[in-house]
């Protein structure tokens, strides 16, 4: 969840939080919102952005919503893994996982006798 921003006074949302979470824009507790509207909210003193980078990730949307701006992805944390790379680790952690489980679980062999030895 990436939190773009709070509803400020005199706003009806006042207190209430902006974020994008699983391609969505919504106010919490409320429901959906249009991305096109927030600037709006923001020009008349009823909206603060989170920060810099949320105002411009909230430009950037709006510019793009003229298409479509449902596939607009919100910025990574400083630090945070792409989600190919977290698709990637997981699925190596799985197929270890099974290959452990299967060799657990498979009856240890007995080992082969020796012959006997004949002494000279």
């Amino acid at each position: 969840m990436y939190v773009v921003g709070t509803f400020v006074q005199p706003s009806v949302y006042a207190g209430r939080r902006v974020v994008f979470d699983a391609q969505v824009l919504s106010i919490e507790g409320v429901g959906p919102v249009d991305v096109r509207t927030v600037p709006g909210y923001a020009a008349s003193g009823q909206f603060a952005y989170a920060d810099a980078t949320a105002r411009a990730w909230t430009e950037n949307a709006v510019q793009t919503s003229n298409a479509a701006y449902s596939g607009a992805a919100a910025p990574r944390r400083a630090g945070a893994l792409p989600m190919p790379w977290i698709a990637a680790i997981a699925t190596v952690v799985v197929v270890a996982g099974v290959v452990i489980a299967i060799a657990m679980s498979r009856p240890a062999r007995e080992p082969t006798p020796n012959p006997p030895v004949t002494p000279w």
